[in-house]
């Protein structure tokens, strides 16, 4: 969720009063984040994950809102205060990612909590971007760069809305019963451009190879939430690239698991390959054809 310029600043006193350490803090936060030009939710929702909403040992006796580490000594970084600790990490929030366009929970998440890190054998990272992103909406939600995060509402992935099979229970293509089905199935031919649902950020570009289920895929991060597009012949993005909604991806195939030209779209939560839900709630009302 995110709304440009659109701060909550009531619902975040309320989380924050009930935050330990940051009870009050609110506008120590607010006047930190305007500094260096960066959300105020983001570092709140990062400050509030890192140290278990206030109540971590780090934030208690060094201050340190955002586990960082001095790289002196190797150790988390002490300050003699929890403005100043909140002031650095900010500015370090700024200079180490935001600068360097690293802006979406998901591009941060992967820098500053990257999974499969030799610190974290637990895999504990796996849950950075999801809790992040549910501590975000808690606070009202992000409110800059949200035109990377799209807009929330779906153009077409296809040249039409001829939808061949629903999300959820079906019968098994290929024979094996009744199936759970994890998106929704857009008719198109072979070589029909597959277009981008909403703007946002490449995350998975699967060019080559079987590629798994999905065959060759693509999946676009938007903040909120991610979107894959399956089974396609062509992909012309790659992990990185930023896509405007309606955008060229690639084009309609069948590689992977299918019985036929078509795309299979998801809409994913809480992470990559994570809770899928049904696409057409997110998409403008519109009449759909059943095509079986």
């Amino acid at each position: 969720m995110c709304t440009k310029g659109k701060v909550d600043e009531a619902r975040i006193e309320e989380v924050l009063s009930n935050a330990g350490v940051f009870a009050g803090k609110k506008d120590v936060f607010m006047s930190a984040a305007e500094k260096y030009g960066i959300d105020p939710v983001l570092l709140i929702a990062i400050a509030l994950h890192e140290t278990g909403y206030g109540t971590s040992n780090a934030v208690k006796t060094k201050n340190n809102p955002g586990g960082i580490m001095d790289p002196n000594t190797g150790k988390l970084k002490v300050f003699d205060s929890l403005e100043d600790g909140i002031d650095f990490m900010a500015g370090n929030l700024y200079r180490v990612y935001i600068s360097q366009g690293l802006v979406t929970i998901q591009q941060i998440g992967a820098k500053y909590a990257p999974i499969g890190a030799n610190n974290d054998p637990s895999n504990l990272n796996a849950n950075w971007v999801p809790v992040v992103t549910n501590i975000a909406n808690e606070l009202g939600g992000l409110s800059m760069n949200c035109e990377v995060m799209g807009t929330g509402e779906f153009a077409m992935p296809t040249g039409s809305m001829s939808i061949t099979s629903n999300f959820g229970y079906r019968s098994d293509p290929f024979g094996g019963g009744t199936e759970f089905h994890k998106g929704t199935d857009f008719a198109c031919s072979r070589g029909d451009a597959i277009y981008a649902a909403d703007g946002g950020q490449i995350v998975v570009s699967v060019k080559s190879g079987y590629g798994g289920g999905y065959g060759h895929h693509v999946i676009i991060d938007h903040g909120d939430k991610f979107t894959l597009y399956g089974h396609m012949e062509h992909v012309d993005v790659d992990v990185g690239d930023t896509v405007q909604k309606g955008q060229k991806i690639g084009t309609c195939g069948t590689t992977g698991s299918s019985t036929g030209y078509h795309l299979h779209f998801e809409v994913q939560l809480g992470g990559i390959y994570g809770e899928r839900v049904d696409p057409m709630t997110y998409f403008q009302p519109a009449k759909k054809e059943e095509d079986e």
